[in-house]
């Protein structure tokens, strides 16, 4: 007879992959529809019941899925990345918190009555906000760069720490009656912190001296994650996450360190671990956890999502260079999602093994907040962003493929004429040049799940694919079709596409409007550009004075931006300008006919 386990198996990875990609085609959080699927398979159904399938090695297998989970997102907590809005940011992580935390704790204790210590590891819990959640409200909400900026690095430095603080809490409560709650306290943070910063020692050092052949990094990566897991949870149970957590935060913030090895494993591994892990923890949830909440718990989510965080964050950006209108939009998104439902479904568990009834809630509650805030605030964040007169109405950002010297001088410009410019590659040595050069930049392949997650959006609208890989500008133009629009999807004609012809050509069904014209390549407008060319701006009364030049954009006087593609699109009016590639004196170059310019200045 068939074994049903793996039938159960089996269905629960073609369910786990159906999930990810209605989320990718419905741009929802994918956590929405794994609970949802969950809850409906599980207690809704009873179709799938995960202690009877896996048994005695259900507990186990959660706290190694949700430790990976934690590790990765910890991986997000880098200082560097803070801008000039340091300042805002830090006391949004610092008093922000505090006063949020505190509201929040406080209103569980009194609504729901449950004792202090319980009420605040919610209360830290329902601090949790990752990127994951956030970057897909953010492309939807559109709330611009600056605010957009913002909220994602408080959501990168507050995630993992408000999950240190609800371990440290879980501590203390498990400690009970037994043991001297500030010496767990105390023991757990030791000997979480010393193996933590130890495992990111170790594994940087195996990086920067490349004793790993690169088909091992991943694998060992794993290894060193969930070994260290294990050896702290031995040492103290709650120690286990603290080591993880503190692993990723200390890996994020070494300099040089080349994590890209990491990507294959975060991207493939992660996203299965997290299907499963959701699925699951929807699915064990119990029927009396699906009634609808009462009047009391009703009213704990309205403090939560619209008083105790818009009133924190009020009262923590006094004083900041943002307007009281961002100010609003930014106490409004706050969406909670795969980090807290983490924490909570490992924590739960073990308070109730510990006897502390009082701890049954806390799950449901945190599942509830979940998906309360994703669906509150996926609906509303853009008309919200409207009317305050925040969201922008056409972002005209562009995200480009490559990081070479090509690329980076083109977005340099953009930059300049506040374009914002993201450049995507998987080359550390260009993405590293990037970064001294001031620039945006992802380091990683742009078609992939992290890169779904974590591949900063905000103000962008457009694709310029410009990459040495026709494979690669065809696949991302596929990609984010459906992201930008057909029309606001470029790819750069290259010198092997140039040269290629027959079965070994890219189809046309998956070609892009070419910039530029479509007739120079990508290693003939470097070239120039080597050779003494310069990328300037001009007005229309100067690009009518040039004989020899490549025009690349038009920003207008309405403030977007226009792409070259064709002689058409360089007609100028007043109060346009060119962004135009300017060949040397010696440069031996016949000029295209689409590379003329026309004005049409009103007199």
């Amino acid at each position: 007879m068939f074994d049903h386990t793996i039938t159960a198996l089996a269905g629960l990875a073609i369910v786990a992959a159906a999930s990810q990609w209605l989320a990718w085609r419905l741009r929802l959080p994918v956590i929405l529809l794994l609970l949802g699927v969950g809850i409906l398979a599980g207690p809704f159904s009873g179709l799938l019941q995960p202690d009877a399938l896996f048994g005695g090695l259900l507990p186990p297998l959660l706290s190694l899925a949700v430790a990976i989970v934690l590790f990765e997102g910890s991986l997000s907590f880098r200082l560097n990345d803070l801008t000039g809005l340091g300042g805002t940011v830090f006391r949004l992580v610092s008093l922000g918190a505090l006063l949020n935390g505190l509201a929040i704790t406080a209103a569980t204790h009194l609504l729901l009555g449950l004792p202090w210590l319980l009420a605040a590891l919610f209360g830290a819990i329902a601090l949790v906000s990752g990127n994951s959640e956030l970057l897909p409200l953010l492309r939807r909400a559109r709330p611009g760069t600056r605010l957009g900026t913002l909220l994602r690095q408080e959501a990168a430095l507050l995630a993992p720490l408000a999950t240190l603080i609800a371990v440290l809490l879980h501590a203390w409560l498990m400690a009970g009656d037994q043991r001297d709650p500030l010496l767990a306290f105390a023991s757990a943070l030791l000997a979480g912190g010393t193996l933590g910063i130890a495992g990111a020692y170790l594994l940087a050092l195996l990086l920067r001296h490349h004793l790993l052949p690169s088909h091992l990094v991943n694998i060992t990566t794993l290894a060193l994650v969930l070994g260290n897991f294990t050896l702290a949870s031995a040492l103290e149970q709650e120690a286990g996450l603290l080591t993880v957590i503190v692993m990723g935060m200390a890996l994020a913030n070494m300099k040089d360190l080349p994590l890209r090895e990491n990507v294959d494993f975060r991207e493939s591994l992660s996203a299965v671990i997290l299907s499963l892990l959701f699925l699951v923890v929807a699915a064990r949830l119990e029927p009396s956890h699906l009634a609808a909440p009462g009047a009391e718990v009703l009213l704990l989510l309205g403090i939560i999502l619209l008083l105790a965080r818009p009133l924190a964050v009020l009262i923590a950006t006094l004083g900041s260079t943002l307007n009281w209108r961002e100010r609003l939009l930014a106490g409004w998104i706050a969406p909670r999602g795969i980090m807290a439902t983490a924490a909570a479904a490992l924590l739960t568990p073990q308070l109730l093994g510990h006897q502390l009834t009082d701890a049954e809630p806390l799950l449901p509650l945190v599942l509830l907040l979940v998906l309360a805030s994703l669906l509150l605030q996926h609906l509303t964040a853009y008309p919200l962003g409207r009317l305050l007169g925040v969201a922008e109405a056409a972002p005209r950002g562009v995200l480009i493929i490559g990081a070479h010297g090509f690329a980076r001088a083109i977005a340099r410009a953009l930059e300049a004429q506040g374009v914002r410019a993201v450049l995507a590659d998987t080359d550390w040595e260009d993405i590293q040049q990037a970064r001294m050069d001031g620039l945006t930049t992802y380091l990683g392949h742009p078609v992939s799940e992290q890169a779904d997650r974590s591949l900063d959006l905000i103000g962008i609208g457009h694709l310029l694919a410009m990459s040495h890989r026709p494979a690669l500008n065809a696949l991302t133009c596929q990609r984010y079709r459906s992201e930008f629009g057909a029309d606001h999807v470029y790819s750069l004609l290259t010198a092997e596409e140039k040269r290629i012809t027959g079965k070994s050509a890219i189809g046309q069904q998956y070609a892009a409007t070419r910039l530029f014209g479509g007739e120079l390549t990508l290693p003939q407008l470097s070239g120039m550009l080597g050779r003494g060319g310069t990328i300037t701006i001009l007005t229309p009364e100067q690009a009518k004075q040039r004989d020899r030049l490549i025009a690349l954009f038009v920003l207008t006087a309405h403030g977007t931006l226009r792409i070259i593609t064709t002689s058409g699109d360089t007609a100028l009016q007043g109060g346009d300008q060119l962004i135009a590639l300017l060949p040397s004196a010696e440069e031996q170059l016949p000029l295209r006919a689409d590379s003329a310019v026309t004005s049409t200045i009103p007199t």
